[in-house]
């Protein structure tokens, strides 16, 4: 693994200007350590969910709904985000060790499905991986032959990460720290080639049993086409295990279902 180091002074941008008493600066093994020790503290999470979505639907039109449910969290692998209006479920996003699932219901009551980590995954515009890595509660162990950026600013830290693809370095994941809480503020994921894929800011952490957790959090997946998305949990748990059921994949009644890893 390769890590530089970098000290910004002050030219960093305005939203990354701390205050003056702000001087310290951690290394990133510093960083990484506690960060790492953070997140193995959340081992699964419950929580209930208000979720907005604003997504195109074609002819430069866009339509925004807004949906309450909940979020599902056991790591390693599993994942469940529903909404519903009105008592009905209108839209799952699950993940086990083996499956993925993306169901939407109104205008085209249509899920996607296919294996982890087959090439289908990386064909849907909402990934589970993604999100899953936007909650920032995963460890981040970099690989040995990884390289890897380390940028700190007065208000934030910064690590990028790369990998090098035909002699070149192809950026893989870039995560924005906290400088005094070392708490992720935000995360960036690129695909294969270099391309943005996600940016998922974490805008507010609340207590919840002596851990703090994000419970605000504002993203936009990048594809073919830009799906913006906010998420607000409440009545969050980290003792609170999810039914093992719902990390299931169980198609809706009627659904059409598409899967994503069969040739096009």
């Amino acid at each position: 693994m390769v890590l530089a180091v970098f000290v910004a002074g002050g030219c960093a941008p305005a939203s990354q200007r701390a205050a003056p008493e702000q001087t310290l600066v951690r290394g990133p093994q510093e960083v990484l350590a506690a960060h790492n020790a953070w997140a193995e503290k959340v081992r699964h999470l419950w929580a209930r969910a208000d979720l907005m979505f604003d997504f195109p639907v074609g002819e430069g039109k866009r339509v925004r709904h807004d949906v309450t449910g909940h979020l599902f969290l056991e790591k390693p692998s599993n994942l469940f985000v529903h909404g519903e209006v009105l008592g009905q479920d209108v839209f799952t996003l699950g993940a086990s060790a083996e499956r993925f699932w993306l169901w939407i219901k109104p205008n085209v009551n249509t899920i996607w499905t296919g294996q982890r980590g087959g090439p289908g995954e990386a064909r849907l515009s909402i990934s589970p991986s993604a999100p899953a890595e936007a909650l920032g509660v995963f460890r981040i162990d970099l690989e040995p032959d990884a390289w890897a950026e380390f940028v700190a600013y007065p208000e934030h830290y910064v690590l990028s990460v790369a990998r090098a693809v035909g002699g070149k370095r192809v950026p893989v994941r870039r995560i924005w720290f906290d400088s005094v809480s070392l708490r992720p503020r935000r995360v960036d994921l690129f695909d294969e080639t270099g391309r943005r894929t996600l940016m998922a800011e974490l805008l507010k952490y609340e207590r919840v049993g002596g851990t703090e957790v994000c419970t605000v959090y504002r993203a936009r997946f990048y594809g073919d086409e830009e799906v913006d998305l906010v998420l607000r949990l409440k009545d969050v748990s980290l003792e609170k295990r999810p039914n093992p059921r719902v990390f299931e994949y169980r198609p809706p009644p009627g659904a059409k279902e598409k899967n994503l890893d069969a040739p096009e």
